[in-house]
């Protein structure tokens, strides 16, 4: 691997995109000892990067005017080869300078593009300048066929700069983690969700579908962010706060999960859920919304799916995205003893197909 490989992102919180990168940076296939991570701006790391990598803090503060400018001078005069960046801000960037500096640009999209900016002005924005640059990129790499798919669709990408590469599960490290204490207390049954507490992850239609639910089992969130006020409200709303728990963000959401009866994915939209997925590897029956995309690819092994009410797929069960009526009615099926069962073996049986190996043999290929 050449000496000028450079990796770009937003910044290294917490998030699904910034968890990848950092076990990219720490395989020995891609690490040679000599790459640079640049980080548009400053944030405390929530993931740990190798000691031998080098790191770049621009100090945009969020600024795309400011990103183009201080990615383009600093590029100017570190020359790099070619520059893989994750997430919209950082891609856009990288392209812009790509085209300026004339190095190889590869960018990795997460996300269902087309549903996951709004229609504020600064979403309408983004998808303007992912129309228009996104094209330009030498290659994309997607993290889904639903996300190939929207690129191709709907911002006129070529299909053969695409290359789909799913995320990839160490399960070992995964159950090793899982075995861990958990400081805090837990109840005895409860059902759980992990994500970032913002309205695309739904967190509002999850709390009142477990409303309808009749169970003894409580409801654990895992995560924070600018909804967590809303959602308590919600849950008094609705009757449950005594049965919601809202835990915050964790450094190892594993060893809450493994004891979890059941995994729940509420979003209206996905890129591919890595949470969803590693529940899997630890053999948790999983109810998902149907949403772009990502859940029926992982669940039914089909990009798009088309029904009504709860839908049970092959290797769980999947609703209409927002319908709180039938996430409750597919929570409650999957309560039962015959479904915990049966899901919970072929949940772990699906994450096999996700392996390291495979995920770095292709990755390996686009950086050469």
């Amino acid at each position: 691997m050449s000496r000028n490989t450079v990796f770009v992102i937003n910044s290294f919180g917490g998030g699904g995109a910034e968890r990848a990168l950092s076990k990219i940076l720490q395989d020995p296939t891609i690490n040679d000892g000599c790459l640079t991570l640049v980080t548009l701006d400053h944030a405390e790391f929530a993931y740990r990067i190798p000691d031998n990598v080098n790191h770049v803090c621009l100090n945009t503060n969020g600024s795309f005017i400011k990103s183009i400018y201080k990615l383009v001078k600093y590029f100017k005069v570190n020359q790099p080869k070619q520059v893989m960046s994750f997430l919209a801000r950082a891609n856009c960037c990288n392209v812009i300078a790509g085209k300026l500096l004339n190095f190889k640009t590869i960018i990795s999209e997460r996300t269902y593009t087309s549903s996951y900016y709004n229609n504020s002005i600064s979403g309408q924005l983004f998808k303007f300048l992912i129309r228009a640059l996104y094209p330009k990129a030498d290659k994309i790499v997607a993290v889904s066929k639903g996300v190939a798919k929207d690129l191709e669709a709907n911002f006129s990408v070529d299909s053969e700069k695409i290359t789909v590469l799913y995320n990839f599960y160490v399960n070992q490290e995964i159950i090793n983690a899982s075995n861990e204490e958990v400081i805090n207390n837990l109840p005895s049954k409860f059902i759980v969700a992990v994500g970032r507490l913002q309205k695309v992850k739904n967190f509002s239609m999850l709390i009142e579908a477990y409303s309808k639910v009749t169970t003894s089992y409580k409801l654990v969130l895992l995560g924070d962010g600018p909804e967590l006020n809303h959602l308590k409200n919600i849950a008094k709303v609705n009757n449950v706060e005594d049965k919601v728990i809202f835990y915050g963000h964790v450094s190892n959401p594993y060893s809450i999960v493994s004891k979890s009866s059941l995994f729940v994915l509420s979003s209206n939209t996905e890129g591919f859920p890595n949470a969803l997925a590693e529940a899997m590897v630890l053999s948790k029956p999983i109810v998902a919304t149907n949403c772009m995309s990502g859940p029926s690819e992982i669940l039914a092994d089909q990009v798009t799916l088309d029904f009504e009410n709860v839908f049970e797929a092959k290797y769980g069960f999947l609703t209409p995205v927002g319908d709180a009526l039938a996430m409750s009615k597919a929570i409650t099926d999957m309560l039962k003893e015959e479904n915990l069962h049966k899901f919970k073996c072929l949940s772990y049986m699906r994450s096999q197909d996700f392996s390291q190996q495979v995920f770095f043999e292709k990755l390996t290929k686009i950086l050469d």
